[in-house]
């Protein structure tokens, strides 16, 4: 339930030491947020935002901390099955089904910057730019740009089989989006291993 920011030693000691350190920033449950919802299912991070799903029996919240000010703890009414921010702005993509849409949080009424609808299932989704959303299927990997509203996403490849039946927990791009690559974890045998799919264009 802490997150923690990582700072080297050398601004806490004298000694100049070359190691790392992992500093608290901020308690989560101290701030308000339920221990209950602080998980993978519920919880995702990035550079600049943490947000929680908090689903309810009448409602569904989301809440949004921004970690350069984390004490002040946002929280809107949101129906959602996953939620993600964009590491830049306050920018918010919500996933209900196949229906994915992305937000602008701006108050009172937050413009809509575009949205799509999936066949397939979407197992994972993240920013890989300020206005690129990458999302990983049951069966492939694409690429939703943003610039274009309402615009459909292109399909870059397909998941191979070693993948099947993982928890897909990632996805990278490199700095020009030539390189991909998809992270899953799955059982093998009595034990939990990890696969990576890389693709170049």
């Amino acid at each position: 339930r802490m997150y923690y920011t990582r700072a080297d030693l050398s601004e806490l000691k004298t000694d100049q030491s070359p190691y790392s350190a992992l500093i608290p920033l901020l308690d989560l449950v101290q701030v308000g947020v339920p221990r209950e919802y602080i998980g993978w299912q519920t919880l995702v991070l990035n550079e600049k935002y943490i947000c929680i799903r908090e689903p309810g029996p009448s409602s569904n919240n989301v809440i949004i901390i921004d970690l350069a000010n984390p004490t002040q703890v946002e929280k809107r009414t949101i129906k959602a099955e996953s939620v993600i921010m964009s590491p830049i702005d306050r920018i918010i993509g919500l996933k209900l089904g196949g229906t994915l849409q992305v937000y602008k949080l701006t108050t009172p009424t937050p413009p809509k910057i575009s949205s799509c609808n999936m066949t397939d299932p979407v197992e994972f989704w993240k920013f890989i730019s300020p206005t690129m959303i990458g999302l990983v299927t049951s069966k492939a990997v694409y690429h939703w740009n943003l610039t274009t509203p309402d615009a459909a996403p292109v399909q870059l490849f397909l998941r191979i089989p070693t993948l099947t039946n993982h928890r897909i927990i990632n996805y990278h791009v490199n700095h020009d989006m030539t390189w991909m690559c998809v992270v899953g974890i799955g059982p093998e045998g009595n034990k939990i291993v990890g696969h990576l799919q890389l693709y170049s264009t």
